[in-house]
């Protein structure tokens, strides 16, 4: 009976330790990012959008259709950049093109790649776990590049297309070595709000004039 109670007592003490120490771990985290332990950065080749914005009234009347996929079902990627699309308000209209009865131009061939999100970040869970337990002190850094690509037709002329493809980076830097990123002002401490649909309106911007070859 003794030995029953000492192994009940034992597991007993054990579960509050590993209580304690989750608990520590999420209040150190915690206090890491509060204190701006978080540097985030989002950046692009076809960024800032500034350069381009002088070119947005030649999309604003355009209703843009959207292929789904023919051969497969419709991907999570698709269906996010489709509403990232509408968000930036590039268009006048954006929709699937079976869901539309008319369309000036029409994206088709949509492909989407990026990093693995297990291979992104420098030490993995692992990392994360470390700067936790040296409170920030280990830092942990995130880096995932991402690839788009798509094609542009006129109902009018289907043959003639035209090619586009970006590339865009984010990286994520958890630990006190972000408080040396932040300063900065290609750094935040969260995301930034339309960060994509901004972009997306870049790289409609930079091709406007081969776009409107399309149309003509």
């Amino acid at each position: 009976m003794r030995l029953i109670h000492r192994r009940q007592t034992f597991t007993t003490v054990f579960m509050r330790n590993v209580v304690k120490l989750a608990l520590n771990s999420v209040l150190i985290l915690s206090m890491c990012i509060v204190y701006g332990c978080v540097a985030y950065n989002f950046s692009s080749d076809f960024l800032p959008l500034e350069e381009n914005q002088a070119r947005k009234a030649m999309f604003q009347s355009l209703a843009l259709g959207v292929e789904r996929p023919p051969d497969k079902p419709e991907s999570y990627d698709l269906g996010k950049f489709l509403e990232n699309l509408k968000k930036s308000e590039v268009f006048r209209t954006v929709a699937y093109v079976d869901g539309v009865s008319t369309t000036d131009l029409v994206l088709t061939s949509f492909f989407f790649r990026g990093t693995n999100p297990y291979h992104a970040c420098m030490l993995g869970f692992e990392g994360q776990l470390l700067t936790i337990a040296t409170a920030g002190l280990f830092p942990q850094v995130c880096k995932a590049g991402y690839e788009v690509s798509f094609a542009l037709y006129s109902p009018k002329h289907k043959q003639q297309r035209k090619a586009v493809s970006f590339r865009y980076q984010t990286r994520n830097i958890l630990g006190w070595a972000a408080l040396f990123y932040l300063p900065s002002s290609d750094w935040t401490v969260m995301p930034r709000e339309n960060e994509y649909a901004n972009l997306l309106k870049a790289v409609f911007y930079r091709q406007a004039d081969d776009i409107y070859q399309l149309l003509k």
